[in-house]
């Protein structure tokens, strides 16, 4: 009996411990592709956020204006026959070379927005609040 008893708490204890090791495998492998997807899409985004014009922005009639609370990208290669797509609301001024063509407010759409096909257009540039910068993806498709 004394046996029986050793063995079955010592088969008890194997499988606990065995249990807690699977789970912790889990959540490290669940870390492990959350991580990779974070990558995969800052990888993929055409805003690098690094590079910005801080207190300067472009509204709907295409001038450059002064706001502290406010960011500009660089110009932006842009190919109207791809599809973008952006996960924040934003002004997106088109330009042929540096001549502005047109600048829209995109505020409808998001967590994820696609923007408008613009023929003449070979460069953007993407205004936004500061505040929304950190986690900012412009995708092409």
């Amino acid at each position: 009996m004394k046996r029986f008893l050793s063995l079955f708490l010592i088969v008890f204890l194997l499988a606990a411990c065995g249990d807690n090791q699977e789970k912790a495998n889990s959540a490290e492998n669940d870390s492990s592709d959350n991580s990779n997807e974070e990558s995969q899409s800052t990888d993929s985004n055409l805003v690098n956020t690094e590079e910005v014009v801080e207190g300067k922005w472009i509204g709907q009639s295409g001038a450059i204006s002064n706001g502290d609370d406010m960011v500009l990208t660089e110009p932006i290669h842009y190919d109207s026959s791809k599809t973008y797509t952006m996960n924040k609301t934003s002004y997106v001024t088109y330009l042929k070379d540096d001549e502005v063509i047109e600048s829209l407010l995109y505020s409808e759409g998001a967590p994820e927005i696609t923007l408008e096909s613009v023929e003449e257009a070979n460069k953007i540039r993407i205004s936004m609040k500061k505040n929304k910068l950190i986690d900012f993806v412009l995708t092409e498709e």
